[in-house]
């Protein structure tokens, strides 16, 4: 063990590279040795370990240290404890890996996304995409933005355990950094990793740097919640990220009468010897004898092709999908909402506690 050690002038260095401005600094101190050569751990011997901050500048901390023989004799050493200066979140070596906040980098684009609304350009109002006889258009897109987010952080164990949840959405809102991500707009993307050995205080630290990608979306949507017969309509809005909110519509319907089906839409009684609707007229008219609650094609109202002009209404399967009810019955037009918009999930979820994401 040596006998003593002092203090020598400490020294200070700046430097600026690709706009990043670094403070480094050098404690030294003069050891004095007990023989000739003595071998000795200076971070154990003089009380100072990597990951301490420098005792008159809080934002520096110890990232190592070095030593060398003084003189011929050999029986004094140098020791050099080399201090630098933390620049934010992404430099926070004073704490031991394990706890060390996850370094986080980010990257926004924009996506083409498909939508059912946009804004009337005349009066700024926002609507379901539809043409002036209620028929929605197909096809409509409009972007979005995507934002990349990557963490790396220190793991003790294997992070590759994670791989199976690549696709999955958060099942329930988490903060990264300043940004708060929705339930279902946050998916994970993968997980990388390489093997890490890290000094911190007088340990060795074997591990892996694990990095882990993830993709936010936001995505403004208004979605309803309704009854199964199509009432009691509620309407949510806001980022449905990863979900999908499409129109519930049809080809096919099923065959059942309430009040807020589209009757004209349904396969209904005809009068025996001719097509005519039966009792259109009279409003007593049914769903055709045995099709009742049965899956059908879908009908639409036509002109009456009799030369004698009679009101009486025809019916020809419809050439596009129909608005529906949840219960799958054709929704009446006449409705406060005529064409209901559902939100489906259609990525796996969980919870991303999982991953023991060490975010602050």
């Amino acid at each position: 063990m040596p006998n003593l050690f002092s203090e020598l002038s400490p020294s200070f260095s700046r430097s600026a590279e690709e706009g990043k401005l670094t403070d480094t600094r050098t404690r030294s101190f003069r050891v004095l040795l007990s023989s000739p050569g003595e071998i000795f751990n200076p971070q154990a011997f003089i009380g100072i370990y990597i990951g301490q901050p420098h005792p008159w500048s809080a934002d520096a901390y110890c990232v190592g240290v070095r030593c060398e023989f003084e003189g011929e004799s050999r029986m004094t050493a140098l020791a050099h404890f080399d201090y630098k200066q933390a620049t934010g979140k992404e430099d926070n070596k004073n704490q031991e890996p394990s706890v060390r906040p996850a370094n986080l980098s980010t990257d926004t684009t924009t996506v083409e996304m498909p939508t059912t609304r946009w804004w009337d350009y005349e009066t700024n109002a926002r609507e379901v995409a539809k043409n002036p006889a209620g028929d929605m258009y197909d096809g409509i897109s409009h972007l979005v933005p995507s934002t990349a987010i990557t963490l790396e952080q220190y793991e003790a164990t294997d992070p590759t355990r994670h791989g199976e949840y690549a696709g999955y959405v958060n099942d329930r809102p988490i903060t990264i950094g300043s940004l708060t991500c929705e339930k279902h707009s946050l998916m994970f993307r993968g997980v990388s990793m390489r093997p890490h050995v890290e000094a911190f205080g007088d340990d060795f630290w074997r591990g892996w740097l694990a990095s882990y990608q993830f993709l936010y979306r936001y995505n403004e949507q208004e979605w309803h919640t309704a009854d199964s017969d199509g009432g009691n309509v509620s309407t949510s809005s806001g980022n449905a990220g990863w979900d999908s909110v499409v129109p519930l519509s049809g080809f096919n319907i099923i065959n059942t009468k309430h009040a807020n089906t589209e009757d004209g839409a349904l396969n209904l009684e005809i009068e025996e010897g001719a097509k005519r609707i039966k009792g259109w007229t009279a409003q007593t008219h049914q769903v055709a004898p045995g099709t009742g609650g049965k899956k059908m094609r879908a009908m639409v109202l036509v002109a009456s092709p009799e030369p004698d002009g009679n009101s009486s209404a025809y019916q020809r399967p419809s050439a596009q999908p129909v608005p529906l009810n949840p219960d799958g019955t054709p929704r009446k037009s006449t409705l406060a909402v005529p064409v209901l918009m559902f939100r489906y999930r259609t990525q796996p979820s969980t919870d991303f506690a999982r991953f023991n994401l060490r975010l602050y």
